[in-house]
């Protein structure tokens, strides 16, 4: 069972999407909160595997939440919903390490199926091409990471957003190679995620995003 907290301050949202998640299978929404300190309070008491954040995108965005969530309770995916499909503040979203984001426009089916993912050490950034453009690209930086053909073959599967397994028997090779693979690139990328593993070969020009 995949456990869940929504935390969004409009109590009408909050409960229409608690129940709309408690019909997905496997799925369970244990906790609802309002504002950052009721969340946090109960996530210490509570067994959560993905926290869904509704933040309005704006210039002004408050980032305090998700990354305290990170840093307090780093075994929690967070998936922001947000008004906003594309923004320049999306890209210090995913600096803060967060799982995934998406836009209202998202259907239940697309939100069963993100939450599915998350719940399967994957991300989710169903609108990549959003953050893509305000990445720098660069070309001065004295070191670059050594990337391997094995780990690019496994960069561009992820970017598709294919499971682990799904890589694995894409590359005719074991789910735990494949794990092994991503934590040697968040590794060598000094990555909070995979997401930055893919922002990270990109800034580097490693891959093109004609190349995902």
């Amino acid at each position: 069972m995949i456990r869940i907290a929504i935390k969004d301050n409009h109590t009408i949202f909050r409960k229409s999407l608690s129940l709309l998640i408690n019909k997905f299978k496997n799925m369970i929404v244990s906790v609802e909160a309002s504002t950052e300190q009721e969340l946090l309070e109960q996530l210490a008491t509570s067994k959560i595997d993905i926290v869904l954040l509704n933040i309005a995108i704006d210039n002004n965005l408050d980032l305090g939440t998700p990354d305290i969530i990170l840093k307090k309770f780093p075994n929690i995916k967070i998936l922001i919903l947000t008004p906003m499909s594309k923004s320049p503040i999306m890209s210090k979203v995913v600096d803060l390490g967060v799982h995934g984001y998406l836009d209202h426009q998202v259907n239940p089916e697309e939100l069963e199926d993100a939450l599915t993912t998350l719940s399967k050490d994957g991300f989710i950034f169903r609108n990549l091409s959003s953050v893509l453009p305000h990445v720098p690209i660069s070309r001065t930086d004295k070191y670059v990471a050594i990337i391997t053909e094995r780990e690019i073959e496994i960069i561009k599967l992820a970017a598709k957003e294919l499971s682990g397994k799904e890589i694995a028997d894409s590359l005719n090779i074991s789910l735990r190679t494949v794990e092994v693979h991503k934590k040697n690139l968040m590794t060598k990328t000094n990555s909070k995620n995979f997401i930055g593993v893919i922002l990270y070969v990109l800034h580097h020009r490693v891959l093109k995003i004609s190349d995902l």
